[in-house]
């Protein structure tokens, strides 16, 4: 416990520093902009340095962890078994892009998922899809969170978009302290790209990886957002589908809704969050459950997925099927409808 309250401490003194010396970037007004590569400079440095800093932590953790438990080298906070975490084996499938963004949603999230099923963590797998994370924390969270998680790299290309959310920042400092900091134009335009691009790729992704046969053995796939946090497992929906207990649920995919008892603490009224302004219901599609008992069938609604998110985003100009006819009737109905139906649930997942 010293060690690792020594190792903290040095994380908080290195995160002073770094602060102290972009103080040359002030304005005498207490406001000041970083440049892009400025930005990208020092937040590459910070990162480094957290990322070797939470890397030496984890170690102290995991040899403490395998003392304390015969050499197992799993950090689990109890090594039990949540009764509603033993459920059918399952895939869970997010995506962390940007090194920023993988620092606050996807270390929690992961974190979260250890909490909730514990132990049963071992049975069932963490998928995240990766792009533009800095490799030094990659790594710490790898060997942090084995053997249940698995970072697939994305391709090179999805990088790029997903690197500029990173970029320009505006800030206002208020006693020597950041007191907010606020996203320029092009940093938003990159998150817009961001979201565009996992709505028509991140389908298609998770398709290639189970075309690898990395699902044998599984009954489901969960994908989920990463910015969510897990509070208890999903066990309610999805018991196992062993050859002793058979396929106990009879549908194919699950979508979360909202409805008329969900309330969020944004909003009093559920039709507040729920509803379009328009009067509709609003799907959301934070978590998408799929049965696995039918893998062609699982493949080709990831590809649909895609298909229609593709088309809503184009108007209809763009099928994923080059080379295929696309008729000017077909194309017609997501013309007229794609940018009305795109403004009224903001978002294809909506």
């Amino acid at each position: 416990a010293a060690e690792v309250f020594k190792m903290e401490g040095k994380l908080r003194q290195e995160v002073a520093e770094l602060e102290a010396e972009a103080s040359w970037l002030r304005e005498p007004n207490g406001r000041f902009e970083w440049g892009q590569t400025a930005m990208m400079d020092r937040n590459s440095k910070l990162r480094r340095q957290v990322a070797r800093t939470r890397q030496e932590v984890t170690w102290i953790h995991r040899t403490a962890a395998a003392e304390n438990h015969g050499g197992a080298g799993v950090l689990l906070k109890g090594l039990g078994v949540p009764s509603d975490a033993d459920h059918g084996r399952t895939l869970f499938v997010a995506m962390c892009a940007g090194t920023s963004y993988f620092d606050s949603f996807c270390g929690p999230f992961l974190a979260s998922f250890e909490r909730a099923y514990d132990a049963a963590a071992l049975k069932h797998r963490v998928v995240i899809f990766t792009a533009s994370v800095d490799p030094r924390m990659l790594q710490a969270a790898k060997s942090r969170f084995a053997p249940w998680v698995d970072f697939e790299p994305l391709p090179e290309e999805a990088g790029q978009d997903f690197a500029v959310a990173d970029d320009n920042m505006v800030c206002e400092f208020e006693e020597g302290k950041i007191t907010v900091c606020n996203a320029v134009a092009n940093s938003v335009t990159g998150r817009q790209n961001k979201v565009v691009r996992n709505n028509v790729m991140l389908p298609l992704h998770i398709a290639a990886y189970l075309r690898r046969g990395k699902a044998t053995g599984f009954c489901y796939v969960v994908i989920i957002d990463s910015d969510t946090l897990f509070v208890r497992p999903l066990g309610a929906f999805l018991p196992d589908c062993t050859a002793e207990s058979g396929w106990q649920v009879d549908w194919e995919v699950g979508i979360t809704v909202y409805d008329p008892d969900f309330h969020v603490p944004w909003a009093g009224d559920p039709a507040e969050a729920g509803r379009t302004s328009g009067g509709f219901s609003r799907i959301n599609a934070g978590v998408v459950l799929i049965r696995l008992a039918q893998p062609e069938l699982a493949l080709s609604f990831l590809h649909r997925w895609a298909q229609a998110t593709s088309w809503l985003q184009s108007g209809g100009e763009e099928g994923l099927e080059e080379g295929k006819p696309w008729p000017d009737e077909a194309k017609r109905v997501w013309q007229d409808w794609g940018q009305t139906l795109l403004r009224e649930f903001k978002g294809p997942n909506q």
